[in-house]
């Protein structure tokens, strides 16, 4: 939605943790991950997870659909962006923060870094970290856990915040955040953690309950529409 309105633009910086890692992924490529495109990958990763179960197989199944969906022509668009993209980690056991962005060489160095942003220690794989890098990596969400793994984009005027939670540090202005408000999340606070994590994947339907309430947020945005913090 952000893009369709010329709100999300060639000319912005990105960057993502976590989940969020994967989302900037395709923002930062969208003429080679459609919308569309990018709901089908995230069902597929959903289906598996609900059927091969996601306690230790996450971060396999994530990376086999990476292997598909990160082509030499992703990593093209994302090497050509004239803006910063960067992807964040948490290095281990430090828990400092890190920050990848291009040129990457190949898929493969966008694969790895993904991976590591979305590891979520003893539950991705049996292993409680991931190589990247050169160094040890964990879930991008480690670096910044109360402020659910957002930062600040340096040398900006301004950071706005995109996170699925309702819940953000109280300091964040409206302006600078989007996010559900708690009645529009069509599910039990369990249910949706259950759905994040897979256990299980959520279906085709929820998929789309779940891709129209970004677009609400998006909207609520957009038309300066607040009604929380």
């Amino acid at each position: 939605k952000l893009q369709e309105d010329n709100h999300l633009l060639p000319s912005t910086p990105l960057n993502g943790a976590s989940g969020g890692s994967l989302a900037v992924a395709c923002a930062a490529s969208p003429t080679v991950i459609s919308t569309e495109e990018a709901l089908a990958s995230s069902l597929r990763i959903a289906n598996r997870c609900t059927k091969e179960g996601a306690i230790f197989n996450l971060e396999r199944i994530l990376r086999e659909e990476l292997s598909v969906m990160c082509t030499q022509e992703m990593v093209n668009e994302i090497n050509a962006r004239p803006s910063r993209v960067d992807f964040l980690w948490t290095s281990a056991p430090s828990l400092q923060r890190r920050s990848s962005g291009p040129p990457f060489d190949c898929p493969d160095d966008l694969i790895d870094i993904l991976s590591a942003s979305c590891h979520i220690p003893l539950y991705s794989s049996v292993n409680p970290v991931t190589s990247v890098q050169g160094e040890w990596g964990l879930d991008g969400f480690l670096s910044a856990p109360s402020a659910l793994g957002c930062q600040p984009v340096q040398g900006v005027d301004e950071t706005i915040f995109c996170t699925p939670f309702s819940s953000f540090p109280s300091k964040t202005t409206r302006r600078s955040l989007i996010s559900p408000l708690v009645e529009d999340i069509p599910f039990t606070p369990a249910e949706y953690l259950s759905l994040a994590l897979g256990r299980p994947g959520p279906n085709e339907e929820q998929h789309r309950l779940l891709f129209e309430l970004g677009r609400k947020c998006a909207e609520r945005w957009i038309n300066n529409d607040y009604t929380r913090l």
